[in-house]
């Protein structure tokens, strides 16, 4: 979709980052006398860092920035799928330090939230533009959905699913994300829990207290939220991210709620930056305490904690 779109800078950073992880783990294997071989996750760490930088970054600032970023994970946290911190996410949080002004800001403000329709408030103040086909599928919807069901869509929205014309490409292409993100779940390639978990706690909470700062309870706009800010895209890729995650049932289930309140938190309404990142950092911190708990469990139990490392690593 991005060369589609001719979005050609995207994918030379995309690209840049790759070569820099791959970089990285070259020059780490050396200095450490470790066998050196192709390892394929090498470029989904790269896709996935590049997927969360802007289009206007510096070439060459990212190369480095990724190159010791990484580094600095496999040195301090441990290689792929042994740290407990997510490196994608640890080093777009150092891209956006150095070179915060390629960042955008928040897209919307309390007066737009407090419209009915805040995503329709965006297309007003030409900030994003609506695809061609947005108002002749909505009323298509609305034809069905009102009639069956008694929900109208706004207008607007088939826009956020489709193209939200952001210039990082992980928020632009929500309804390619939830496909894939299907697809690698019925592959049995990701887990469904820890995303399910953290949308729904955090759909509620946006639900309920987004507008509290305007004295407004239970009208905080849902999608909004989900469809901005890269939010769905780490919900699938980055929170169950190898190695940083729990083993345990119950305990995916409590990542994924504490993930959704940071990411309320952090990201309040959404249309944030980078607060995504952050939020799946922080939550990476509670998963520790998580994994502790755990193997105390397991110890309890007289489980072997061979089974919960490749349970975790699975």
């Amino acid at each position: 979709m991005l060369l589609l779109g001719k979005h050609y800078d995207s994918l030379v950073l995309i690209l840049i980052s790759i070569i820099a992880c791959c970089a990285a783990d070259f020059v780490a294997n050396r200095m450490q006398h470790k066998k050196i071989f192709f390892d394929l996750n090498l470029v989904i760490e790269g896709l996935f860092i590049g997927m969360f930088i802007p289009q206007s970054y510096p070439p060459l600032l990212l190369f480095f920035i990724v190159f010791v970023g990484m580094l600095i994970c496999k040195y301090c946290f441990g290689g792929f799928a042994a740290g407990w911190v997510n490196p994608c996410a640890l080093t777009v949080i150092l891209a956006y330090f150095m070179g915060r002004s390629c960042f955008p800001g928040f897209l919307i403000d309390t007066s737009m939230l407090q419209t009915a329709n805040p995503a329709g408030a965006l297309f007003s103040a030409n900030i994003i533009e609506p695809i061609h086909s947005d108002f002749s599928v909505t009323s298509t919807l609305n034809s069905f959905m009102s009639r069956y069901m008694g929900i109208v869509v706004p207008e607007g929205y088939v826009t956020l699913f489709w193209n939200t014309q952001a210039v990082i490409p992980a928020f632009r292409y929500n309804f390619l994300t939830l496909i894939a993100s299907f697809i690698l779940i019925l592959l049995d390639m990701i887990d469904w829990i820890i995303p399910f978990c953290f949308i729904v706690v955090y759909g509620i909470l946006v639900r309920c207290f987004s507008l509290l700062p305007a004295g407004i309870f239970w009208n905080g706009d849902i999608l909004l939220a989900l469809l901005t800010s890269g939010t769905l895209f780490a919900a699938f890729f980055l929170m169950p991210y190898y190695g940083t995650i729990p083993a345990s049932i119950l305990g995916k289930i409590i990542y994924g709620i504490i993930g959704g309140i940071v990411a309320f938190l952090i990201c309040g309404c959404g249309t944030s930056p980078a607060g995504i990142v952050f939020t799946v950092i922080v939550t990476n911190a509670f998963s520790l305490v998580i994994q502790y708990l755990e193997e105390q469990l397991f110890s309890v139990f007289r489980i072997p904690k061979i089974k919960l490392r490749a349970e975790n690593e699975r």
